[in-house]
């Protein structure tokens, strides 16, 4: 806007070129060639009448003018007064609008309206075009409206993205937190069921609390059928000089059966050619185990102007789909240019980015850790742990774990101590005994017995039966799996062996055991825990990795020892040890064992006989089996999917045992038998059981 100054001849014109400079300061010194520090003829006049008038013109151009009336009474001028005389000054135009304010009206600009806050305009999309600051020393302050998907003139690959940041140039080149409720992205059904992408506030990890949520309004995908959708971005300019990065946060509780219940991220680049997939929640194992993990997927080689990001999840069937879905938030592709930090976001909570002379870098941050995969710390006797996403590592010594012999010394001179390698489990063969039994070596292809109180081991290996008779009237004999000699307890009359059945759990899975098939891999299973009573493993009900038993719903069952043959006319025991990390309701989470002969299932213990939340050994006398063939099976049985993320089952040192003597009595009626398919009497002060089941 031109500033025109009109006065009169002498002291009238001095007069304007003062108050010009106390008004226009320094954007108009240019213009009316400079202001003198001191004016040499700078005589006053107090009659004369100074109008200042500011008008704010395209965009906030400030407007200056001075009219001083040469007719002032009692004015005494150097020159001749010449009421026509008059002095025509060069234009001042102050560049943009101003971003100080007092008031939301300041904030009017050709963007869009912005908000006083502090006295300051503040800008927010959706509008126009971007604000833009002017870094011009002569006009603070002030800024300049730039269209939209204009780039930077000082980064060629910043741009002016309104709709992402309404202030400023951005790397960023798709942002959506889904917290303005907005979908903001377009779904395609691939198969006609209520399961979908759609926002949803069950969870979030932006501070909105909303998402992208894979499954039903009312929560999770299981509809009896198979569910399909695919959510597609808009095409997504690519600037050139880019070297984009794709990242989200994601929380997963899908099956686990590599395959299927798939999440799948792909770029579609347009034309004919297949969309390239990038990341599969297989990576992931099909959960989170409650948690927003973050991803982040380069897509250099890959990205191209216009390309769109495809989220799609798929479950393939109609079956074990009772889980709660797939949830994305904080979806940013960054151009790897910058203009702040906020442009280098990669959902990334254990790197620290940095916007550095307009490229993005990403520092690792020592000691964190998403999960315990990144915990690895190379021991193998150390249990690795993560305590959150971001958080730290941890390690924990494995109780009886050993790298060599020396670690494996327990002081004591009856033992033989021995490491079989790093990482396995210390072994303490007995070398002091009193009986055979006492020398069992734990070892295949090799034979213990006791000789004059001190144990002798011997190889056991074989080709044929004949090779491994005992001499003992009470085994039968033979060349079992891999070439090595068992001796079967054929409990025959006189023949009572106390060591019925002992199962530890730690040689592995025990020969003639079975397993229901487990569910998402929750089930019972032999496995390594530091949980173990004695020794390094259990049987366990639970996911083996993750340690809870979490389904999405109901889930059970069972383990059944294999069968052997209890001693006859002798006292028997069941001894075994449980831990119940499940809840406490005593009509949920439901644990039993039971003996099992022919078609014939017999309680033996339920959860009521169990503590929950600390080993218990407990014991039931079995005298009324003798003679049979039994199984022993324990069940588990959530009875629905709440509650569910704890251990699970642990069952230790299972052990069926007998004291080679009658079970004693007074009367038939303490030989009483729960199982109706066998009768007891007391006879000559011992109980003695008939029947058959």
């Amino acid at each position: 806007m031109a500033v025109t100054i009109r006065a009169g001849i002498g002291a009238a014109r001095r007069r304007a070129r003062a108050l010009l400079c106390g008004v226009v300061a320094v954007a108009a010194i240019g213009a009316l060639g400079g202001c003198p520090a001191d004016d040499p003829g700078g005589g006053g006049d107090a009659a004369d009448a100074v109008t200042d008038t500011a008008t704010a013109e395209d965009g906030g151009a400030d407007t200056v003018i001075d009219t001083a009336d040469a007719a002032d009474t009692g004015a005494v001028d150097s020159e001749e007064p010449d009421a026509a005389d008059t002095v025509e000054v060069d234009t001042v135009t102050l560049p943009g609008f101003a971003l100080t304010c007092g008031v939301d009206g300041d904030c009017e600009s050709p963007c869009g309206d912005g908000r006083c806050v502090d006295g300051r305009c503040r800008y927010a999309a959706p509008a126009s075009g971007c604000v833009v600051p002017l870094d011009i020393a002569e006009a603070p302050d002030r800024a300049e409206c730039v269209a939209a998907g204009s780039a930077s003139p000082a980064v060629a690959c910043l741009r002016c993205d309104p709709q992402i940041v309404a202030e400023g140039y951005t790397g960023l080149l798709l942002a959506r937190d889904f917290d303005d409720g907005q979908l903001g992205l377009t779904v395609e059904k691939l198969a006609d069921t209520p399961a979908t992408w759609a926002v949803s506030a069950r969870r979030a990890s932006s501070a909105g609390g909303l998402s992208l949520h894979f499954g039903q309004p009312q929560g999770g995908y299981g509809v009896g059928a198979r569910a399909a959708a695919r959510a597609t971005t808009a095409p997504i300019a690519v600037p050139a000089g880019a070297t984009p990065t794709l990242a989200f946060e994601v929380w997963l509780d899908t099956e686990e059966t590599p395959g299927f219940d798939l999440m799948t991220v792909a770029v579609d680049r347009g034309g004919d050619a297949e969309p390239v997939v990038l990341w599969t929640s297989d990576e992931l194992g099909g959960t989170t185990h409650g948690e927003f993990l973050p991803v982040t997927l380069d897509l250099q080689g890959v990205a191209v102007d216009g390309m769109q990001i495809l989220f799609e999840f798929d479950t393939f069937d109609g079956i074990i789909n009772d889980f709660e879905g797939a949830y994305v938030d904080t979806l940013r592709v960054t151009s790897g240019c910058c203009g702040g930090e906020a442009d280098c976001f990669d959902a990334n909570p254990c790197t620290l980015d940095r916007c550095e002379a307009g490229a993005c870098s990403h520092e690792e941050v020592a000691g964190c850790c998403l999960d315990a995969r990144d915990c690895d710390d190379g021991d193998a006797c150390t249990k690795d742990a993560c305590s959150a996403v971001g958080g730290q590592c941890s390690a924990t010594p494995i109780a009886g774990c050993c790298h060599a012999q020396a670690d494996c010394d327990d002081g004591d001179p009856c033992t033989e101590d021995s490491c079989p390698g790093d990482g396995g489990t210390c072994r303490h063969q007995p070398l002091c005994c009193e009986q055979d039994l006492d020398c069992t070596p734990g070892v295949a292809c090799m034979a213990g017995a006791c000789v004059g109180g001190q144990c002798r081991y011997t190889v056991a290996c074989c080709e044929a039966d004949g090779e491994c008779d005992d001499g003992d009237a009470c085994t039968a004999d033979r060349c079992g799996e891999g070439g090595v000699c068992a001796h079967d307890f054929t409990a025959g009359p006189g023949c009572c062996r106390p060591d019925v059945l002992t199962e530890r759990f730690d040689a592995g899975t025990p020969a003639g055991w079975t397993f229901d098939a487990a569910v998402a891999n929750i089930g019972w299973h032999v496995q390594a825990s530091g949980e173990a009573r004695s020794g390094t493993s259990t049987l366990y009900y639970g996911h083996p990795a993750l340690f809870y038993y979490d389904t999405g719903g109901r889930n059970q069952g069972s383990a059944t020892s294999q069968s052997v043959r209890l001693p006859n006319a002798v006292e028997v025991f069941l001894t075994l040890s449980a831990l119940l990390d499940v809840e406490t309701a005593a009509d949920r989470d439901l644990v039993r064992i039971d003996a099992v002969v022919g078609n014939t299932v017999v309680p033996l213990f339920s959860k009521a006989d169990l503590a929950v939340g600390a080993w218990q050994t407990v014991t039931k006398d079995v005298s009324f089996f003798a003679g049979q063939v039994v199984r022993f099976r324990v069940s588990f049985d959530s009875v629905d999917g709440l509650r569910n993320s704890t251990k699970g089952v642990f069952i230790d040192d299972l052990r069926v045992w007998s004291s080679c003597r009658p079970r004693p009595c007074e009367t038939s009626p303490s030989c009483t038998s729960p199982a109706p398919c066998i009768t007891g009497q007391c006879v000559q002060g011992g109980c003695v059981y008939g029947g058959g089941c």
